[in-house]
């Protein structure tokens, strides 16, 4: 289904070759609307009709609060919670944002005002927001709660900087330009293979082979948690899975390793999405399948390990096969920047991969000189 400007206004080609519209919104769902509704053939009339949901679905998604004094941080984070680069973030990364704007709100943050006429550090006009004034935050945020929030905090912070420098409500540069905020030690862990086999066989012990079948996809694909839930039959097809990652829209097709090709021929076809749920026989809602996760973990004696690390593992697995990183990044999503900083950290340096480097270097001067 082709997407048109207008937000969440789409297109589909008819049987007879009729172009027919639809608004679809999967987030109104929750919301009591309608996710999908049908727009007719006529583009003007479908986009004035889908721009009219818009405005209905932003109702009730954030009904309307009392005033706020103009210019402050209270009024920007309100001002950028209406605008499309908000709305058309990714769910995940919108909880994210939402969390670190809570914060930014929190009654502890008074303890980060200069004076009694501000309330909080919200209430604080965006202007006179100093780069001292940030760092106070970030401090007080580790010691109330962590250095993983007060970094998440401090990133969106700087974003809503930037978004304010747009709308031109900033008049001078972002005071955090150039500023390093502390954040937590990557997390030094990672699976292997042994530890992958493992768990799929307690998993199926458990009773709970869909576990299983989404720890292989995540391991052999490197796909985020939430594209290999949303998986579909439809995406395997003669041993290949096809991939569309949900931050990049990226469309990726390749080679499922025999391993995937096994529990794939083993899964029954229960639902469209290739993981469902033996409790509920529908697609796992992620609170359910993280807790799902962490008992197979658990009882596999696994304790540390996380669903989100077999990400990463995929990255480094690739790696010590001799990817290079742009062929990395074709399979996982990952930007380059991100695959390198991932194998600074946990990629091992060693004699046979210092030797397989040689050979490739004399393999490519052979093959110069014929």
């Amino acid at each position: 289904m082709a997407r048109l400007k207008v937000r969440y206004l789409a297109s589909k080609r008819l049987a007879d070759g009729t172009k027919a519209y639809y608004w679809n919104c999967r987030r109104a769902l929750a919301l009591g609307l309608q996710p999908s509704v049908a727009l007719g053939t006529d583009l003007s009339l479908a986009m004035l009709k889908a721009e009219e949901l818009n405005r209905t679905f932003d109702a009730v998604r954030r009904p309307t609060e009392v005033a706020l004094d103009p210019g402050t941080l209270r009024w920007l984070m309100r001002k950028v919670e209406t605008t499309e680069d908000y709305l058309e973030r990714p769910s995940k990364t919108q909880k994210e944002i939402t969390q670190a704007f809570n914060f930014l709100r929190g009654p502890y943050s008074k303890k980060c005002a200069d004076d009694h006429k501000h309330r909080g550090f919200a209430d604080f006009p965006i202007n006179d927001i100093t780069g001292e004034a940030v760092k106070k935050l970030h401090k007080t945020l580790a010691a109330e709660h962590s250095l993983d929030v007060a970094a998440r905090t401090c990133k969106w912070l700087r974003w809503l900087f930037n978004q304010a420098k747009s709308m031109k409500a900033l008049a001078g540069e972002n005071p955090m330009d150039g500023m390093k905020i502390k954040k937590p030690p990557p997390r030094q862990i990672y699976w292997f293979e042994e530890e992958v086999t493992a768990a799929i066989a307690k998993a199926k012990e458990m009773g709970l082979p869909s576990i299983g079948v989404a720890i292989r996809l995540a391991f052999d694909t490197g796909q985020r948690e939430g594209d290999v839930l949303r998986m579909t039959w439809t995406q395997y097809d003669e041993g290949e899975i096809l991939v569309k990652q949900s931050k990049t829209d990226a469309v990726v097709r390749m080679p499922a390793l025999p391993e995937l090709v096994s529990a794939l021929a083993e899964t029954p076809r229960a639902g469209v999405q290739i993981v469902i749920s033996e409790g509920t026989k529908r697609p796992y809602k992620q609170f359910h399948f993280v807790h799902r996760v962490a008992e197979v973990i658990e009882a596999a004696g696994l304790k540390g390990k996380t669903f989100g690390d077999l990400r990463r593992s995929a990255v480094v697995r690739l790696a010590q096969s001799g990817c290079t990183i742009p062929e990395i990044a074709s399979i996982t999503g990952h930007s380059y920047a991100r695959c390198e900083q991932i194998l600074q950290v946990y990629l091992p340096r060693t004699t046979p991969m210092a030797r397989a480097a040689i050979q490739k270097v004399l393999a490519a001067r052979v093959q110069g000189e014929k």
